[in-house]
């Protein structure tokens, strides 16, 4: 690796960003290739080309970009964590399995890979099992966005005991967490429900809805809290030959990119989004699902709770 091979590197990365924003995601998608040409070992690269390969419909694709950056020399863990996250959404156990192999003796110092061990557990084993392993990483020095995926999952595992106290603590500090990471100042586990309670109640007052009946082309959005029933509703709607049911596949991700890029913040400027941005987000989430046109779409994914104001 030479200086001038990483700087052109980079500034292709950059030049991606801008071109797939303001023109394609084609064109984004060639500069990202370039920069990985002039430097293989470009983790944030293999990781932007995987984003936009999802964001372009590609989620299997998406998977391969980021075992690349796994692979990457030199060993980032974090790399190995996006990796396994995404075959533990996508069920492919067995081969995280295999991932968790090749890393075992950093399964008890390695914050990322103790959690992708968790997430395994939560997965195929038991609750208490996950749980015993995530207390045993929470005091680990890690970044805020792992942080706060620790104190979902712990959440989540707690709910499903049962002791929903100790979840609710859980989930609270998550949500601290996130308002720290991302800088916002309100509460939005709050935001939304208060919002969903005043919708219920002017229904339940004899108001008129204001949606129009429902087109059956358009996707099902199952959300709820963790560990609610949703898996098992997913379950049951994937019985049906006439549905498709992604589990976590987080296709709402390119939506809110989308939106930020408009200059948009959520929630705060729900109410100031013009019909044509609202078609234009539409399309976005359709062209990420990669399904077979002939079946009604169902994304299952329990926190968009938190964006009822957009899904609404």
């Amino acid at each position: 690796m030479s200086i001038n091979s990483r700087t052109r590197a980079e500034a292709l990365l950059k030049l991606a960003k801008n071109v797939a924003r303001d023109k394609s995601l084609e064109a984004g998608v060639r500069c990202v290739r370039e920069a990985l040409v002039l430097e293989p070992n470009f983790v944030e690269a293999w990781w932007l080309l995987g984003d936009l390969q999802a964001n372009g419909g590609k989620g299997a694709e998406r998977i391969e970009s980021y075992r690349s950056a796994a692979n990457c020399v030199p060993l980032k863990f974090e790399a190995v964590y996006r990796y396994g996250d995404l075959l533990q959404r996508a069920h492919r156990l067995n081969e995280l399995a295999s991932l968790l192999d090749d890393y075992k003796e950093s399964i008890e110092t390695e914050p990322y890979i103790g959690f992708l061990q968790a997430l395994f557990l939560w997965r195929t084993s038991s609750s208490n099992d996950a749980l015993a392993k995530l207390d045993r990483i929470l005091n680990l020095d890690v970044d805020l966005d792992l942080k706060s995926r620790m104190y979902w999952l712990r959440g989540t595992l707690l709910n499903e005991q049962a002791c929903y106290d100790e979840a609710f603590d859980s989930f609270y500090r998550m949500n601290a967490l996130e308002k720290e990471r991302i800088d916002e100042g309100e509460n939005l586990f709050e935001i939304q429900l208060s919002n969903l309670e005043a919708r219920g109640a002017e229904l339940a007052l004899g108001g008129e809805s204001k949606e129009t009946p429902m087109d059956t082309t358009q996707p099902i959005l199952l959300c709820g809290f963790p560990r609610s029933g949703t898996t098992l509703m997913g379950s049951m709607l994937n019985a049906n030959s006439a549905l498709i049911v992604r589990d976590e596949w987080g296709t709402m991700e390119s939506v809110f990119r989308l939106l930020k890029r408009k200059g948009y913040r959520f929630p705060e400027d729900i109410d100031l989004v013009d019909k044509d941005t609202l078609e234009e987000l539409r399309h976005r989430f359709l062209i990420t699902l990669d399904v077979d046109p002939s079946v009604r779409f169902v994304d299952k994914m329990p926190f968009q709770l938190l964006h009822l104001e957009l899904i609404w």
